[in-house]
């Protein structure tokens, strides 16, 4: 069924010569399965095509002594298969019920018990359907000897009637074969074919282009589908999907357009926060932007940080501790802190590391905390993450439900073909899903004003802030620097003109009065940043930037 669907997509002449190739490994395989391997007889082929479009074929074949007897039709595309008979040439019926009819993907395979002796049958049948309408003309294609016969034929004499005769014919007859010789004539009432040494498992097949009028050729909706819908299912599909992706991207997808405010933004908006500020921008919950939600908290007196210095083989650790009540957090702050904290709640013994941090099922739902509770604040239409999975899921589906009807047994091509095209609709919901998440009108107006104050913290010298409100400043934008890759450079400028050290952070075993330095401190305080974000799920090479 697969093969007949791809080769539907090729021109008919090369759909053709295709078909009879894989007609003949068919057979090689089916013929490994259980086909009998026998020395060569003859076989005589009448079939009469009538002008209700109905194939009446009689076949003559000589079986081989204590070879199982086995016809096999190719089907091409017909719709039914009836008065199925096979009797001695004595004339004599075999019994009904010793008379197998099996449907093997597009063959039909009459077998019958073996005899002692060589033995002649007589094999008929009737094919409905058989012949299909062209703009110009009918088309007859018949296999009258089967890519899947077991048996080796030293001669075969097909004769082929069709209504009107050799009048209605037109053009010349095109015969198939793999025999050694073959002659072709038109008689009287249709085609006369003489094949010579024919193998086993090869095929005969004519083709006819009739009269118009000739053949009685009614709308097959079965027919229909296997030539022409199954092909339009294939392409209008993946089409169709595409097309109802875009227009949902440019309904719902995109951002709404604002005028750009013409004045520098020099703080965040009211209630904004670091790890909302990374989100909205990137449209992903990053571990840096977790890592500036700690950092953040910490400066609200939430947590404190105590680094952990390592000690030869082992790597230094942080040890996060709360510093005060929760009550007053979002519930996306909240479950960072408490996450953060209980992964070090073991005490000093069990800091916080890079090789022992939070699981990334733990991240990921710390992530999707932040998601929610930025579209709840009416940033987003939706959370980006559910957004993005309800576009992968669908994707996921359609892909599936397409490879399983292409991989589907049975002759129903056009089934496939329609597994073809759910399956490559699938893809443009995968490819497209990252675009889908959308902001809102004011989820745009905040990213807008978050530019411009990444762009002042870029720009802003450390230098020319005043002296006693350094440590302040720099407490308040580290975690917006963290969440826009802005970490190592920020913490370098404040560094350099001696900015105090953060009063949540301190050493193990250290205590101070007053703050010293940062520039004294710069190195493990960076090393707790680095140690933090690891535990967080950061590789070393996504770093903080700077």
């Amino acid at each position: 069924m697969a093969y007949r669907s791809i080769l539907g997509l090729c021109s008919r002449r090369v759909r053709q010569y295709l078909g009879g190739l894989l007609g003949v490994f068919w057979a090689l395989a089916y013929a490994a399965a259980g086909g009998d391997a026998t020395p060569s007889a003859t076989a005589t082929v009448a079939a009469v095509l009538d002008a209700g479009n109905s194939l009446a074929v009689t076949a003559t074949v000589e079986v081989p002594g204590r070879a199982t007897g086995r016809y096999v039709i190719h089907r091409l595309g017909e719709e039914s298969i009836r008065d199925v008979a096979v009797r001695s040439v004595a004339g004599i019926a075999l019994d009904p019920g010793t008379v197998t009819v099996q449907r093997r993907s597009r063959f039909w395979v009459l077998g019958w018990p073996a005899q002692e002796t060589d033995s002649t049958y007589e094999v008929s049948y009737a094919l409905a359907g058989v012949a299909f309408r062209r703009p110009d003309a009918v088309v007859l294609m018949c296999d009258l000897v089967s890519a899947g016969q077991a048996y080796a034929f030293s001669r075969v004499d097909v004769r082929l009637a069709v209504p009107g005769g050799s009048a209605a014919i037109r053009g010349v007859p095109v015969v198939r074969t793999g025999a050694r010789s073959v002659a072709t004539q038109v008689s009287l009432d249709g085609v006369r074919v003489a094949a010579a040494d024919l193998p086993a498992q090869s095929y005969l097949r004519i083709e006819l282009y009739l009269d118009g009028n000739a053949v009685v050729c009614p709308f097959s909706p079965r027919r229909f589908m296997d030539q022409t819908g199954g092909l339009l299912l294939l392409w209008l599909l993946p089409a169709l999907a595409l097309s109802a992706l875009l227009a949902l991207y440019w309904g719902r997808g995109r951002d709404p357009r604002i005028r750009p405010e013409g004045e520098a933004v020099t703080l965040p908006s009211p209630g904004m926060t670091p790890e909302i500020a990374g989100t909205l921008i990137d449209e992903y919950t990053e571990p840096r932007d977790l890592l500036a939600a700690v950092v953040d908290l910490a400066r609200c007196g939430a947590l404190r940080l105590v680094h952990v210095p390592g000690h030869g083989s082992e790597s230094a650790g942080v040890r996060v501790e709360l510093a005060g009540a929760l009550d007053g957090l979002s519930p996306s702050r909240r479950a960072i802190a408490e996450a953060v904290s209980s992964a070090s709640a073991a005490g000093s013994a069990a800091p916080v590391t890079p090789e022992a941090g939070l699981s990334r099922a733990g991240v990921r739902a710390l992530a999707e905390a932040v998601q929610r509770e930025a579209a709840e604040s009416g940033f987003f239409r939706r959370s980006p993450g559910a957004e993005r999975r309800l576009y992968r899921g669908a994707g996921l589906l359609l892909l599936g439900v397409g490879a399983g009807l292409s991989l589907l047994p049975g002759d129903v091509v056009w089934v496939a073909r329609a597994g073809y095209g759910l399956f490559l609709a699938g893809l443009p919901f995968l490819l497209l899903a990252p675009l889908m998440p959308q902001r809102t009108l004011r989820g745009a107006r905040e990213k807008a004003r978050l530019f411009s104050y990444q762009a002042h913290l870029g720009a802003l010298d450390a230098a020319s802030v005043d002296p006693e409100q350094r440590q302040a400043v720099f407490e308040e934008g580290l975690g917006y620097a963290i969440a826009f890759r802005l970490r190592k450079e920020w913490i370098n400028r404040f560094s350099a003109v001696g900015a105090p050290t953060p009063r949540w952070w301190q050493v193990a075993g250290q205590e101070w009065a007053t703050p010293p330095s940062l520039e004294t401190t710069r190195e493990p305080f960076i090393q707790t940043l680095s140690v933090l974000s690891s535990a967080l799920g950061e590789s070393p090479l996504q770093g903080g930037g700077g």
